[in-house]
């Protein structure tokens, strides 16, 4: 298993290029869509928060199945966002 310092890198990372896409997407889209952008700008600055929160306090004696899930969690959270961004950006 990473240390936890590593974890925390690889989120800000991820989260970093998620947020660049964001920006990259608000410069794309309708004046109607950038308030959806936005949004989900928010909801990737949430996502950050609640990993780095919960990589912060793991489960005591479930580590392995912690962080797990944790990884489900970010992966499937960030397609939900990636696919919303998409359907958002002009042909």
């Amino acid at each position: 298993m990473a240390s936890r310092k590593a974890l925390k890198k690889q989120i800000d990372q991820c989260v970093g290029q998620l947020l660049l896409m964001t920006a990259v997407a608000a410069e794309q889209v309708s004046d109607e869509n950038k308030e959806k952008v936005y949004q989900l700008a928010q909801d990737v600055a949430r996502l950050h928060d609640d990993l780095i929160r919960r990589t912060s306090h793991t489960e005591p004696g479930r580590a392995h199945a912690y962080y797990r899930a944790l990884q489900h969690h970010f992966v499937d959270t960030t397609k939900q966002i990636m696919g919303q961004l998409l359907d958002l950006l002009p042909e």
